[in-house]
């Protein structure tokens, strides 16, 4: 016993984590990973692209560019950049509004099963940021239809 007081018990540490968890206080918190770099997806074989992700890198705030690239990556098949564009947006909360249309219109013209399930991801982000529960659930239940 140090100072008169018994050693904590195990409930006693288990209450301090999750109070120091609901203050915002570290405890034993992983460190944070490194925000994935849009350079990570060159070489893609196309050099026009490679050069605006390398802008995209350079410039994060160009949501234009972002926006454009994401259903431009839909388009082409490249359904895992589409989806890092398309949260890098989401999680910036810019240009939500566009992001739900361009995805409700973009699951009527693909036709690739895999990139039609990251769209129905992404659109249950772009809901679920709206606000709109239900239709985010709807869009994710969407990804498990065959």
């Amino acid at each position: 016993m140090e100072g008169g007081r018994p050693p904590p018990t195990r409930d006693d540490t288990r209450f301090a984590r999750r109070e120091a968890a609901r203050v915002g206080v570290a405890t034993n918190k992983k460190p944070a990973s490194a925000p994935r770099s849009f350079a990570a997806f060159i070489p893609t074989g196309e050099e026009m692209l490679d050069q605006y992700l390398e802008q995209l890198d350079a410039e994060p705030e160009n949501y234009g560019l972002a926006l454009a690239m994401g259903r431009m990556a839909a388009e082409t098949g490249r359904a895992e950049l589409m989806s890092a564009l398309y949260r890098h947006l989401i999680k910036a909360n810019q240009l939500i509004d566009e992001i739900a249309a361009e995805v409700e219109g973009l699951l009527d013209a693909i036709d690739s099963t895999s990139t039609r399930r990251q769209l129905s991801r992404v659109l249950g982000d772009v809901y679920s940021k709206q606000g709109r529960y239900r239709e985010a659930m709807a869009a994710y239940s969407s990804t498990f239809e065959r």
